[in-house]
């Protein structure tokens, strides 16, 4: 090599890393677009729309505390500022019942949803809308490198008292970092995903991160937002005593007036992506994102002093950031939260800033006059509105300015406030917009925002025929769905844009239906149809029995028989694509076929032309489909329809499969035309028996489908005998019996026909429905004698996973016959006769988005728009806590219940944890060798909580299922007592042990109010009672089942009367019986008289009228016992102490 192509190797080494270095520097600054936006604010405010119109219209969405948090609103506002516990805020922002959320959407158990952060919840419905607002399926997206980035600024849910059944999740439900994973969770993305936490700055900073992730290749797209949902007073009572709040709950922002932060509930979502990205995707770019920028204020006049000095250097380094001068800038969202210290250091910085050097003033605005400070939702509602007024060319105006804070040098600077709405020109370049937002912990955010290029969106596409697919997870959601969407249609709709719109941007859901009509009246009927439950020939419903779908398609080439006059015709005029092969086909045909399939009825149904015509027609069709990106994993082909089939496999070329087809069809007219051929539903063994050399076996199509065929008065013989067996039959309308004898005096010339094509391994997967291979010329001389196995064929295919079929042909020939074969899978006609063709292949093409099977709905859909469509149809249920009041029960007032709830609907909730090892006692009743609670317990526990609402007698309890316990793990036992009806309360018993979620209720009954103590055991011995020896009691308990160990064995001695049985039982010394009103123990023990050993062992299942007396004093250790027989497998006992 010499030295001059050493030089030359060196310096293009350098120039391709020059450009490599290049390319790497823009992406570090490429802007970034926001193309997609979803929130929630006070003031009724659901979508951007809505807050949008708030803002115009000078809407204040502030008002009074929320009834339905659980907060004691009597005793919470109090005009004294140092009075602890209250605050003298009237009012704040607050969400529309933010308790309420869809949990069976994103697959959360009701017990779960209770104690998720309400945040985590609005955070997950937000981010589905902002996907769906930017047109990007949230299916498309799961294990992509999705980011998702969330501020917040603290969890006060954790504090609201909670049922104990929720207990496992409130780590997860309260943790900040869940309020970023579990989306990511939800929607399986796999990009970073972080929460954020710098108080009030929190969702600006989090933005800034999401830009810097995507400049930095970390991930593709990113959803970018906050949320604050106030779970209790705290923050208020906690302003108060600082004196920050406004006392009417209102920011006014950079006023006079300005008294305070007004604080606000508010989420905001963003979904971001590189420009470059969102402009080749096709997403809407609502605005660009130039630079950002955050700092700290480091060590400042106090910890929660904003910085003047600090806030001008954010503005800088986002201009800096931006490549932009300040004068670029027409517009700041301030950070403006009404405070008489923050408004003024924030005005002089942007005085320093913006304010200097203009020719224009820098307009001054500020959204937390509107609808209060939301804290970490604060920084994006900013960026949400500024998005707003960049597209709309408008500045809304900031509430609540009587005139000007005095504290602010305004003349020094070309700042102005926003006191009315104003025009926003466009200035001979972009419209841009700096946010701003600092936090209390020190941490400032500054955001330039810039006007996105308006779309090229061209005229809309005249209305034509077009699907729309609706989906939801439910039923009653899907309905929902229908009819947001009918009270979305005005005049001007284009059905081709919110068709195209439905497909490219919505998730497809379980639920799933389907509407194909030509205007946007016969969408409206038939989506009202579908909202009310009803039915519409436009409406197609994907029915909860079809199952779910892989999507595998098959293609299925009918054979002749369903030719029709004008087949082909509709589609050749609508789709050129169909009309350039349909002509392509033809022309290797007989001159005259395409006159012949439109205008000669004579001519089609000879079998000359009539197969000529229907592959003309399958080839077209299934090219057009093939242009749509509709491609089959396997193809299979009837009779004729195998000729079609096979050059769309790749088997055969135009040409060669065109000359095969016209042979076959002249061929098969020069045969006898005094054949028969008959469909019979019988299966393939019982037709055999009356097969001979006049009637053969022309096709299986199912298991209960065949076709014979030859002789005509012989086909019509075996058609008669077979149906006198009960069996049907029908006649086909042919002139010729194909697959029969009839066909032989053709066979040598039509392999001498064949013999001279060239044939190729298919590119795609073809099932024979004839023996042999289908690339050799042998197999089509074969196919056309030889029966139609078609059956057969569909069994094999769906072995390999097909569970969708398209029928490629004039009409539904093979779709019922199919769904015999192959029951599991989904047989679809992409025609029907008596239906326009264009509406048959649109219903088909519906029916096939709705099984799962990909096609480009780009090329579906020319000329299509993205068109904003209502979201999803969330059904959300309350899921937030009812007030309660948690008591702790101590150690000493139940050995197994520490813990009560009072809940709001008269009642209460006594949990603890039962383990052998706290109670060790429990080891000794063992049944049937597994150590079980005793049932004893269970009525001691219900009786105990029945007492704490003053109703100890069980009317009735049932024993459900045994709790078993087991050495080394606990049982959470959870005692639910109701509200009194009717003069009793139910009550239940629940557990749960440590490594399940899921309750089991044990036991349930009635309690009611307790009868007086007779005592009528005063007497005892029981006079004239025969005392009865005890010594083989417990062997043979044992040996029957009853293994009761030393705390059970408390029978002391007994005697008989009649039927009658008296006994005394004892609790053992080393047994601790405080805190029960009678010891389970002891009281199963009172049980063992009436246990017969020559029985099938068994447990109390029931007990009525049972009453627990609290002695009070010192435990009862001793009882008498009496009891008594009560009917089949009943007994009555009564129990005293040792006074009777």
């Amino acid at each position: 090599m010499t030295d001059e192509q050493r030089l030359l190797g060196y310096l293009k080494r350098v120039t391709a890393d020059l450009r490599q270095a290049r390319q790497d520097l823009a992406a570090l600054s490429e802007p970034v677009a926001v193309v997609g936006m979803a929130c929630r604010f006070p003031g009724g405010v659901h979508s951007p729309e809505q807050l949008w119109d708030l803002l115009v219209s000078g809407g204040d969405g502030m008002g009074s505390a929320p009834t339905g948090r659980g907060w004691d609103l009597e005793s919470l506002h109090d005009p004294d500022p140092q009075r602890v516990g209250t605050t003298y805020a009237r009012g704040g922002g607050f969400l529309d019942d933010p308790g309420s959320f869809d949990a069976r959407f994103f697959g959360i158990a009701p017990r779960e949803a209770m104690a998720a952060d309400p945040q985590q919840r609005v955070l997950l419905e937000t981010a589905w809308e902002t996907l769906e607002r930017a047109a990007v399926p949230a299916d498309s997206l799961r294990g992509q490198r999705v980011g998702v980035f969330v501020g917040t600024n603290g969890q006060d849910y954790a504090t609201v008292p909670k049922p104990p059944d929720i207990e496992g999740y409130s780590a997860t439900g309260n943790s900040a970092g869940m309020m970023s994973g579990r989306i990511s969770y939800a929607f399986g993305f796999e990009g970073p995903a972080m929460t954020v936490d710098t108080a009030c700055s929190s969702s600006l900073v989090a933005l800034h991160l999401a830009v810097q992730a995507l400049r930095n290749g970390e991930c593709s797209l990113a959803l970018a937002g906050g949320a604050t949902v106030m779970a209790s007073p705290n923050l208020f009572i906690e302003f108060a005593r600082q004196r920050g709040l406004s006392p009417d709950g209102r920011c006014k922002a950079f006023a006079a007036a300005a008294d305070g932060a007004g604080f606000s509930d508010g989420v905001g979502m963003l979904l971001v992506e590189r420009l470059s990205d969102a402009e080749r995707h096709g997403h809407p770019v609502l605005a660009v994102i130039r630079g950002s920028a955050v700092n700290s204020d480091g060590a400042s006049n106090g910890l929660t002093a904003p910085s003047g000095t600090a806030q001008e250097k954010v503005i800088r380094a986002a201009l800096e950031s931006a490549a932009l001068g300040p004068s670029d800038v027409d517009a700041v969202e301030a950070h403006g939260t009404g405070t008489t210290l923050g408004d003024p250091i924030e005005a002089a910085a942007l005085l320093a800033t913006y304010g200097r050097g203009r020719t224009e003033p820098l307009w001054l605005g500020a959204v937390k006059s509107n609808i209060g400070h939301t804290q970490a939702a604060a920084g994006v509602a900013g960026v949400i509105k500024m998005v707003l007024a960049l597209g709309k060319g408008v500045l809304p105006r900031t509430l609540h300015i009587d005139s000007p804070t005095p504290h602010v040098a305004w003349d020094e600077g070309g700042v102005r406030l926003l006191t009315e709405n104003r025009t926003w020109p466009e200035p001979g370049r972009p419209r841009r917009a700096g946010i701003s937002s600092f936090g209390v912990s020190g941490t400032n955010a500054h955001l330039i925002l810039e006007q996105a290029q308006p779309p090229d969106r061209g005229a809309a596409a005249e209305d034509r025929t077009v699907p729309w697919v609706l989906s939801a997870r439910t039923e009653p959601a899907l309905r929902e769905q229908a009819r947001r969407l009918s009270s979305a249609l005005d005049e001007g709709t284009s059905v081709v844009d919110v068709g195209y719109s439905l497909a490219v941007s919505r998730a497809l859901l379980e639920r799933r239906a389907a509407v194909v009509a030509e205007d946007a009246e016969g969408f409206r009927t038939a989506l009202d149809a579908l909202a009310g439950g009803g039915t519409d020939d436009r409406l197609l419903i994907r029915r909860d029995g079809d199952g779910p779908s892989a999507g595998r398609l098959g293609l299925l080439f009918s054979g002749q028989g369903g030719q029709r006059l004008g087949m082909g015709k509709e589609l050749y005029e609508a789709f050129p694509v169909f009309a350039e092969a349909f002509d392509a086909a033809c022309a290797f045909l007989e001159p005259e076929i395409r006159d012949i399939a439109w205008t000669d009825p004579e001519r089609l149904y000879q079998i000359r032309f009539a197969q000529q015509a229907l592959f003309a027609f399958q080839v077209a069709l299934t090219r057009l489909l093939e242009s749509w990106q509709l491609t089959p994993e396997w193809i299979v082909g009837q009779s004729v329809g195998e000729v079609a089939a096979a050059h769309i496999a790749g088997v055969l070329s135009l040409e060669d499969a065109c000359t095969l087809v016209s042979h076959r069809a002249r061929l098969m007219q020069r045969c006898r035309s005094d054949g028969a051929m008959v469909a019979i539903h019988a299966p393939e063994e019982e037709v055999h028996k009356h097969l001979s050399d006049r009637v053969a076996l022309a096709a299986v199509n199912g298991p209960q489908s065949v076709v014979i065929s030859g002789d005509k008065d012989a086909v019509a013989g075996v058609a008669e005998r077979i149906e006198a067996q009960g069996w049907k039959s029908t006649s086909l309308r042919i002139s010729h019996a194909s697959h029969s004898p009839h066909m032989d005096e053709i066979l040598d010339e039509f392999a001498e026909v064949v013999g001279k094509l060239s044939y190729r391994q298919p590119d795609t997967p073809m099932m024979p429905t004839s023996e042999g291979d289908i690339s050799t010329p042998e197999y089509w001389v074969r196919q056309l004698r030889r029966p139609v196995r078609f059956s057969q064929a569909i069994e094999s295919v769906g072995t390999r996973g097909i569970d969708t079929y398209l029928e490629i042909g004039p009409d539904a020939a093979l779709a019922v016959v199919g769904e015999d074969c192959d029951p599991s899978a989904e047989f679809l006609p992409s025609q029907r006769a008596g239906c326009p063709e264009v509406e048959a292949l649109t219903r088909a093409l519906a029916a096939l988005r709705m099984a799962d099977v990909g096609w480009d709905w780009n090329a579906a859909f020319p000329g299509g728009r993205l068109v904003d469509l209502p979201t999803y149809a969330f059904e959300r249920e309350r899921h937030w806590p009812p007030p309660m009041a948690v008591v702790d029960l101590g150690d000493g007032v139940h050995p197994l219940l520490n813990r009560m709830v009072e809940i709001a609907d008269d009642g209460c909730v006594l949990t603890g944890e039962v383990s052998l090892e706290a109670a060790p006692w429990l080891a000794d009743h063992v049944f049937l060798g597994a150590t079980v609670m005793p049932a004893t317990a269970l009525v001691e526990m219900a009786t105990a909580a029945g007492r704490l609402q003053g109703c100890a007698r069980l009317a009735d309890f049932t024993l459900r299922a045994p709790l078993v316990l087991r050495h080394e793990s606990s049982v959470t036992v959870q005692v639910r007592v109701g509200p009194e009806a009717d003069g009793a309360r139910p009550v239940s018993i629940s557990s749960r042990s440590e490594d399940t979620e899921e309750w089991a209720r044990i036991a349930e009954g009635r309690l009611a109010e307790a009868a007086p103590a007779v005592g009528d055991l005063v007497v005892w011995p029981p006079p004239g009672a025969t005392e009865v020896d005890l010594a083989d009691t417990y062997p043979a308990l044992a040996e029957a089942g009853y293994a009761y160990g030393p705390a059970f064995r408390g029978l002391r001695c007994a005697w008989r009367s009649g039927e009658e049985v008296y006994a005394e039982v004892a609790l053992p010394e080393e047994v601790e019986a405080s805190g029960f009103a009678v010891h389970p123990a002891l009281l199963d023990a009172a049980l063992h008289m009436s246990i017969g050993t020559d029985d099938e062992p068994r447990m109390p299942l029931s007990f009525d009228g049972a009453t627990l007396a609290d002695p009070g004093g010192s435990p009862v250790r001793e009882l008498r016992v009496r009891i008594t027989p009560a009917g089949p497998d009943a007994v009555s006992v009564v129990v005293g102490d040792v006074g009777g």
